[in-house]
């Protein structure tokens, strides 16, 4: 009976540690987010219209992820862009995406509240 759950518990306690690891992986830099509130910033809200307009951050403009890759060339030009969603997922897909596209000093902003909670301590 051990030998059989040993063969149960072990695979499924590494997958719960590699899962661990890959979300910190895409986990926004809290340090980093701070750094790009100080300066005049680009805040995008990547959640969809609907959660847009249920509340979001002063200042935020709205571009679902999934409208993102269209919106690469008017980006490549703004300075400093924190990218924000409701959890992180969403943010951390987008600063990808942007990245890859060439845009620089795009900054994962993770979830609304870790944004908000970074903008009060500015």
């Amino acid at each position: 009976m051990p030998k059989q759950i040993n063969k149960i518990v072990l695979p499924a306690l590494l997958i719960l540690v590699v899962v661990f690891f890959l979300k910190r992986q895409n986990a926004p830099d809290s340090e980093a987010l701070a750094n790009a509130l100080k300066d005049t910033i680009t805040l995008i809200d990547v959640r969809s219209e609907g959660e847009f307009q249920s509340g979001s951050l002063e200042g935020a403009i709205n571009i679902p992820l999934d409208e993102l890759q269209n919106h690469v060339a008017e980006l490549k030009n703004k300075p400093k862009i924190v990218v924000f969603c409701q959890s992180g997922g969403r943010s951390a897909q987008a600063a990808q995406l942007l990245e890859s596209q060439g845009v620089v000093n795009v900054t994962n902003g993770g979830g609304i509240n870790e944004v908000r909670n970074a903008m009060r301590k500015k």
